[in-house]
């Protein structure tokens, strides 16, 4: 790197490196010292030189973390497009490079609905001496990198620190579509975004196979993953939701949520339409969570085919991008079916279910119990 820099570029440079790559007090100043640390050591000399004067801050520094963490609550309900929110701890350590990658701050772009329980986030730093083209100022000296942006796991976000306004978010998410120009070679502005990039590549890459199963399992496939059995299920949900008055348990969380039911008092109220309304639950598993609620749908089709009877109906509430139907029909002195060839639309509420051997007279001596799963 070029020694012609101003001081101030050198400065923040190496301020930079230590912030992103050298690793807190409880692991350079605590009892266990590990071959990574002992390599980083060896090539760092502002860590080697902490770690030979056991300078008296590991106290304090926790009793920090414990202020932060009661000043900064974990956002229950999950990141939100705007959000300024901090990776968690849990997924910093030791990498290439000899570095212990820290947890670095991002601002939350979107939530792609392709890839469910996903956060598409831009890095940020907060040296303006270190910024460059593609780098959009948020306030206070912190700035969003749009030219520095990938995909984490919803639960990787721990806190969150504030919001940007719905313009500076335009800004970010337009800059990250565009190519920017790199900075001159050999300049520490060029090693800084390499290393802002290497920090990136940390975090996206220990969330990229996560993400992918995900992405291939559909909603159905992760409730049951979540909750293996009825039982497991409702040991969990009964105290989170006392209001319900859930049936016996049964060998298939799904069904179990098929069949629970909210008191008449919470469900939505019913428009005019063009079909009989009948209530059903919506369930919506994020971030290894579940919400149950109370939803309504109506009746539209009631149509025989091949020895079966198909039901279409149209759910009247706003629906996930990603939500997989099920149904179950049910009727005194007979073996329940469970609904096949299903179909929904989450964009218009539509669906369709085909019930095998049961006739149309049939379908309505007993009753249907529609769950919609939602990711």
């Amino acid at each position: 790197m070029s020694d012609f820099e101003p001081w101030e570029m050198r400065l923040a440079w190496q301020t930079a490196l230590q912030a992103r790559g050298c690793p807190p007090d409880r692991v350079l100043l605590g009892e266990d010292r590990d071959s990574s640390l002992s390599h980083h050591l060896s090539t760092c000399p502002f860590c080697s030189e902490a770690a030979a004067m056991g300078r008296e801050e590991f106290e304090e520094t926790a009793l920090a973390r414990e202020l932060r963490r009661f000043s900064m609550p974990r956002p229950e309900a999950g990141p939100a497009p705007g959000q300024v929110c901090r990776v968690s701890e849990r997924c910093g350590g030791w990498g290439p490079k000899g570095r212990y990658y820290n947890p670095p701050w991002v601002l939350v772009l979107d939530l792609p609905g392709d890839l469910p329980g996903a956060a598409r986030v831009a890095q940020i730093y907060d040296d303006p001496v270190l910024a460059g083209p593609g780098d959009i100022p948020l306030g206070d000296d912190v700035f969003a990198e749009s030219w520095n942006t990938y995909t984490l796991r919803e639960e990787d976000l721990e806190c969150c620190g504030g919001c940007v306004d719905e313009e500076t978010l335009r800004q970010v998410k337009e800059g990250a579509a565009l190519d920017w120009p790199a900075p001159p070679a050999g300049t520490h502005l060029e090693a800084f975004r390499r290393l802002e990039v290497e920090v990136a590549a940390f975090f996206a890459l220990q969330a990229l196979e996560e993400i992918m199963k995900r992405r291939e399992r559909s909603p159905l496939e992760g409730l049951r993953a979540l909750f293996p059995d009825g039982g497991t299920l409702k040991r969990e949900l009964s105290g989170v939701y006392p209001q319900i008055a859930w049936p016996e348990a049964s060998g298939d969380a799904a069904d179990l949520l098929a069949r629970a039911r909210f008191p008449e008092s919470e469900l939505p109220l019913a428009a005019a339409g063009e079909g009989e309304t009948l209530p059903a639950n919506l369930v919506v598993v994020r971030r290894g969570t579940v919400q149950l609620s109370p939803i309504l749908w109506e009746l539209r089709v009631l149509t025989p085919k091949e020895g079966g009877t198909v039901v279409g109906g149209k759910a009247l509430a706003s629906l996930p991008p990603r939500v997989e139907l099920y149904g179950r029909w049910a009727a005194p002195g007979q073996p329940g079916r469970i609904g096949e060839e299903s179909f929904i639309d989450p964009e218009t509420g539509y669906f369709r279910l085909y019930f095998k051997d049961i006739s149309e007279p049939e379908w309505w001596d007993g009753k249907v119990f529609i769950l919609l799963i939602g990711a």
